[in-house]
């Protein structure tokens, strides 16, 4: 795990232009989480670009219910906005590697960036992250901030979890901030219904976002 963690920092070293640094401090019920996002082209080539988002979970009453996840992925553009990927989740229980598609775009309202993957294992999971922002502009000094995080994972038999990360606010030159809600869907057997249920948790604050 440790060469892995390694292996990001080193490329996100070699990063030139930053499309998008980010900090986030969410501040909920249940949780304090901070993320951070990078991402840019490398210097040797602008088909070549580094995408990295990390998260961690304190939680308020138990330390064995801290999270800790970081998605991070060198892109190689084919067409305009679309790409092949590969890079890994880097979680509390260690490394798991995946290869991806990778479509984005960009312009001054709007933000998609989206990796369906797979793990490079022998019965490997499939993967969906989605990145989207709207962020129109309502006077000359504030935007409105809305974004969705989105996390699926799951195989052709079953499904493994989904979240959800929603943000808004309002946008006043580089800060965001507002309020937000991080949800989640973890399926359990239910031997009394004799079928697979889903439990849903609900995480709802406040949150204050900063680009650099």
């Amino acid at each position: 795990m440790k060469k892995s963690i390694a292996l990001f920092v080193f490329i996100g070293a070699g990063v030139a232009a930053m499309a998008q640094n980010v900090a986030e401090i969410f501040v909920n019920d249940k949780n304090v989480s901070h993320e951070i996002w990078l991402s840019g082209s490398l210097q040797d080539s602008s088909r070549v670009s580094f995408f990295n988002y990390t998260r961690f979970r304190v939680d308020y009453e138990s330390t064995s219910a801290n999270e800790f996840m970081s998605y991070s992925t060198v892109n190689y553009e084919i067409m305009k906005g679309l790409g092949v990927a590969t890079g890994g989740f880097i979680l509390n229980s260690g490394f798991v590697p995946v290869v991806a598609l990778n479509y984005f775009y960009q312009n001054e309202t709007w933000l998609i960036n989206v990796f369906p993957s797979v793990e490079l294992a022998e019965n490997p999971n499939k993967e969906v992250f989605l990145f989207l922002q709207y962020r129109p502009q309502l006077n000359e000094r504030l935007r409105l901030f809305s974004q969705l995080v989105y996390n699926t994972n799951f195989t052709f038999e079953r499904h493994n979890f989904s979240e959800q990360n929603l943000r808004l606010g309002l946008e006043y030159r580089s800060l965001q901030f507002g309020v937000g809600g991080d949800i989640t869907q973890v399926p359990f057997e239910d031997p009394e219904a004799s079928r697979v249920n889903t439990s849903w948790n609900f995480n709802f604050g406040v949150f204050l976002r900063k680009e650099f």
